[in-house]
């Protein structure tokens, strides 16, 4: 699952890009900006904590990265929450 959950945020950034534009000069536009920031520390842990599972070294490790990205996830929802709305 945490594979895939890295594959989708790529690909939620991607869509995020097209979808840029439309805010550009608007109010929301800081939040858009705070939105794709957190999007990428999402995308970067995600492949962390793949990498986590993947290695015997770090696998007992691999819940605090979990509990890291719970956290960092939660701030982009909140933020894509305030602009869709």
């Amino acid at each position: 699952m945490v594979p895939i959950a890295f594959f989708t945020s790529i690909l939620a950034i991607v869509t995020g890009k097209f979808q840029e534009e439309a805010f550009e000069n608007t109010p929301k536009e800081y939040l858009v900006e705070i939105h794709e920031k957190f999007g990428y520390a999402t995308a970067t842990l995600s492949l962390l904590w793949t990498a986590f599972l993947f290695n015997s070294k770090l696998h007992k490790y691999h819940l605090i990265i979990g509990f890291i990205i719970f956290i960092v996830v939660s701030i982009p929802g909140f933020y894509g929450g305030l602009i869709a709305h």
